[in-house]
């Protein structure tokens, strides 16, 4: 491997404040970082490939994304992983986490907003 491959590499790799930045926007509720969370896992650009994961961030992006640009290479992503990637049970299991994920997001986001009397 040459030296400008060696930087490409390190170029391409997220910090650990990017990775916790990235998480953090995923956490308030951006689409754009769930998408690229997705894309992530997808890839495998951060470590294992994982389309599990990748089809759950692909699924919070259809669920929660209100800009329909995203929301289609969302499907277009998740329609890919199914139907080339994974076996049934395995689709399931990322559709469970993503139902688990969204339910935690909206309820915290409903005490966030919530009036104290």
């Amino acid at each position: 491997m040459s030296n400008s491959d060696t930087q490409t590499e390190r170029n391409s790799e997220m910090n650990i404040t990017e990775w916790t930045d990235l998480i953090d926007k995923a956490k308030k509720g951006s689409v754009e970082a769930h998408y690229n969370l997705g894309l992530i896992f997808r890839d495998g650009t951060e470590g294992s490939q994982d389309y599990v994961l990748a089809l759950m961030w692909f699924l919070i992006v259809i669920e929660l994304s209100r800009e329909s640009s995203i929301q289609k290479l969302a499907i277009k992503e998740r329609d890919n992983i199914k139907n080339y990637h994974l076996t049934p049970s395995l689709i399931e299991l990322g559709s469970t986490y993503a139902s688990k994920w969204i339910a935690t997001y909206k309820k915290l986001r409903l005490e966030k907003f919530r009036i104290v009397k």
